[in-house]
């Protein structure tokens, strides 16, 4: 009996025919009930190899490719926060660290202070331009 015919049979004589319809589908199906497919087992020796695998290919904490810990960020971003001296600090931890992790967030803290005075800068001239301040007389009057 096909799907039509089960629901035909369904919607005719209610759930006893419905339900002696669905018996007669399950038994002309041909994977058996109960009996579900065997999955092979992972051996515990490949799974092994594949996490000793990952564990190689990991730097070594002395290379230059070693990751910075959290408290090695943390100590830096806190560093570079100082005004003056960390942007100094950033500039030349950027040309001269071995570690590649510290001198890219070094290198990426001096190219956003950069854009960020360079932005401030160009506002700061908007603003002269627009209200004609002299402020070279004004510093000159200070000394």
């Amino acid at each position: 009996m096909n799907d039509t015919e089960l629901n035909e049979a369904t919607a005719e004589d209610g759930a006893e025919t419905a339900q002696a319809a669905e018996d007669e589908h399950r038994e002309s199906a041909e994977l058996p009930e109960d009996e579900a497919p065997e999955r092979p087992r992972p051996k515990p020796e490949t799974a092994r190899l594949v996490y000793s695998a990952y564990a190689e290919m990991r730097p070594a904490p002395s290379s230059k490719y070693a990751p910075m810990g959290i408290f090695g960020y943390i100590a830096m971003l806190a560093v570079t926060a100082i005004p003056v001296v960390g942007f100094i600090i950033a500039a030349v931890t950027a040309l001269a660290s071995k570690k590649l992790a510290r001198r890219r967030l070094c290198a990426a803290v001096v190219i956003l202070r950069a854009v960020l005075f360079a932005l401030l800068a160009a506002a700061a001239a908007v603003l002269i331009f627009v209200y004609d301040i002299d402020i070279l007389g004004r510093v000159s009057s200070l000394l």
